[in-house]
């Protein structure tokens, strides 16, 4: 179905690539007073912003424990039987970490997700590559029938309107679409989506009432332009661009042909 069929456009929107973070002037003398902690899910809160992925050459016991001793979380991936992620869980556990392991959304996904909790698992990490399915939807709805009210769920990866609707996130959350399939983390899909104006604008509205103080942070991220479209416009008039029939290709590139 194309897009014009779905009653969408296409549209540019800022992501990682496009954005630099301008330093300003400051009067911290020390990293020391710095406060780096934040929300790693919606009730479990870790001291510095930094999360390993469920990938089984990333995140084991080893790798969890020592992301914990830096404030940070590993998730424990899943490619591995039960009772060895189990038993890796068991290890963070054991030394009072926040204990975050990976399921997916088929086969023994309800099995996992029981016996990791009775392991200690109090983030369950829904680990697929494409979040908007109904498998996905289906596995969520399960955990959070099924689970301990105390089981915090993240699901992904979700890059539409309609899967932030599936993975739960309010209403005001979106991530707007962009043809350029060269940016942000799904290269392999051939998929880019304005990730960073919506991550930003999704944590300043959550966190609203820790910035009260930061009223210029507040100003400019929800003042800011969800897409670059009239700036590009006006840089797209001013500048002129020489038709695809007049670019001369050197003749080592002989067998190229031009895509019209």
């Amino acid at each position: 179905m194309s897009n014009k069929e779905q009653g969408s456009i296409m549209k540019y929107a800022y992501t990682f690539d496009d954005i630099q973070i301008i330093p300003k002037y400051s009067e911290i003398e020390s990293r020391s007073q710095c406060e780096l902690i934040t929300k790693f899910t919606k009730r479990y809160v870790i001291g510095t912003p930094l999360v390993s992925s469920p990938m089984d050459t990333v995140s084991d016991s080893k790798m969890c424990l020592a992301m914990a001793s830096h404030g940070g979380v590993g998730v424990v991936h899943r490619f591995m039987s039960i009772g060895e992620q189990s038993n890796q869980s068991r290890k963070i556990k054991e030394q009072e970490k926040l204990v975050a392991a990976a399921i997916g959304a088929t086969g023994d996904y309800q099995e996992r997700a029981q016996e990791l909790i009775n392991a200690g698992v109090i983030v369950l990490l829904i680990d697929v590559a494409h979040g908007n399915t109904k498998q996905v939807k289906d596995a969520i709805k399960w955990c959070k029938e099924n689970l301990p009210e105390y089981v915090d769920m993240i699901a992904g990866n979700v890059s539409t309107r309609e899967g932030a609707r599936l993975q739960g996130l309010p209403e005001w959350f979106d991530f707007a679409d962009q043809p350029n399939p060269l940016s942000y983390k799904q290269l392999g899909n051939g998929v880019n989506v304005g990730a960073v104006y919506n991550v930003i604008k999704a944590q300043v509205l959550r966190d609203i009432d820790l910035l009260t103080k930061k009223t210029d942070l507040i100003k400019a991220v929800l003042g800011s332009p969800a897409s670059p479209d009239s700036n590009l416009k006006s840089h797209k008039d001013f500048h002129s661009y020489v038709p695809a029939k007049e670019i001369i290709i050197p003749e080592e590139y002989g067998q190229l042909k031009l895509i019209k």
